[in-house]
Parts: C-alpha cells; sequence; structure tokens
C-alpha cells in the first residue's frame, strides 16, 4: 500500500473517533480544583481527549471571553456573564448556573471553534451527574 494512501486512510480512521480535542476553560481561582475534578471526570466519560484549565482575575476572565475561541468562562461574578452576553461574545442558550462549592456559579461559552465542545461540557456541568462532583466539600 502507498505511503500516502495508508496516512489518509489513518487521518480517516482517527477523524471519526469520538472524543475530540476538550474544551479552554477559565475560571476564577476558587473554582480551579472542583473544574478540574469535572474536567477529569468528563475525559473518562469518553468525550474529550484534553482540556485546558486556567484560573484567572475578573480581568483575564473578561479579556478571555472577549477574544472569541470558543472558551467557558466560569466565575461567580454575574455582571461579568452579563457583560460578555449583552456584548454578543455569548448567546443565551451557552449560558448556564451550577452549584460548585455550595454557591452558585455562572458558567458562560464565548462564541468561536470551539462553542460546541465547551456547550457540551458547560451543559453537563449543570446536569445532576456533575454535581455529584461539584458539591463534594
Amino acid at each position: 500500500m502507498d505511503r500516502r494512501l495508508f496516512l489518509l486512510a489513518l487521518g480517516a480512521v482517527a477523524g471519526c473517533a469520538r472524543g475530540g480535542p476538550g474544551p479552554a476553560v477559565v475560571c476564577d481561582p476558587d473554582l480551579v480544583a472542583p473544574l478540574n475534578a469535572a474536567l477529569a471526570a468528563w475525559v473518562r466519560k469518553g468525550e474529550a481527549s484534553t482540556f485546558t484549565l486556567d484560573g484567572a482575575d475578573p480581568r483575564a476572565l473578561l479579556a478571555a471571553g472577549e477574544a472569541g475561541s470558543g472558551a467557558v468562562i466560569a466565575t461567580r461574578e454575574p455582571m461579568l456573564a452579563d457583560r460578555l452576553q449583552r456584548y454578543g461574545h455569548a448567546r443565551l442558550q451557552n449560558r448556564f448556573k451550577p452549584r460548585i462549592g455550595g454557591g452558585e456559579v455562572q458558567v458562560v461559552v464565548t462564541r468561536g471553534p470551539g462553542e460546541a465542545a465547551g456547550a457540551a461540557f458547560a451543559g453537563w456541568l449543570a446536569s445532576d451527574e456533575a454535581a455529584a462532583l461539584l458539591t463534594v466539600p
């Protein structure tokens, strides 16, 4: 078999694999540990192969949200989530309010190339399955 044909077939089969690149998550520093556990569970489920997680201050969260990369922004500041949505950086259907660590968290998925993967992860964060992981002290 020709090497080029083999590589083309291998690429086609790899493109059909279930888990793709995972979401890029930017959050408040106090949310890093619970979201890391949730992202690890998301990868174990086979929904994604990798993920990135960064803790940041509110200004960095806003900058990440306005960058248009399809990132998941998790914050305890509702005004920051309101601003991202009001200025068109996020769709209404991509905004969730799960309880993490005993308090409500605003999770917003911004528009961009990673929006579909981010919306799937954020929707799962608001589910009962993820609530068991996120409310553990």
